[in-house]
């Protein structure tokens, strides 16, 4: 079943990626970028909140498609995404995508175990 993951360089300009002609990823929900042990042996997070976006494999159409979102030749950008957060359910964030450094490979010229990075993530409100 489709999740309805989105991403877009303005919050109004969102697409979905399945209108994009791209499967939903594998993710890891968003969730602190580090842990700090308290006093009393708790944990909590600190930093700033990030996930990812893993794809098994894009054909160079579906890469192509995603590349305008951290136009080259730039391995960063700003962005804004609609994706899982720790605990389930969909939010919409505004943060930095960090660009995969990954070359073609295979028979059709595919990208091979695609990760794309989201850091600096700040839940965007009224969404």
């Amino acid at each position: 079943m489709a999740l309805d993951y989105q991403i877009g360089n303005t919050l109004v300009g969102m697409v979905t990626l399945s209108s994009l002609g791209i499967d939903d990823p594998t993710v890891v929900p968003v969730h602190s970028a580090n842990t700090e042990m308290l006093g009393d042996g708790n944990q909590r997070g600190v930093g700033w909140s990030q996930g990812e976006w893993r794809f098994h494999m894009l054909d160079q159409d579906e890469f192509a498609a995603l590349r305008p979102y951290c136009p080259e030749p730039g391995l960063s950008s700003d962005i804004y995404i609609k994706t899982v957060k720790t605990g389930g359910g969909m939010q919409v964030y505004s943060g930095l995508i960090l660009w995969p450094q990954i070359e073609q490979t295979g028979a059709d010229d595919c990208f091979m175990d695609v990760t794309i990075r989201f850091i600096a993530l700040v839940e965007e409100t009224g969404t």
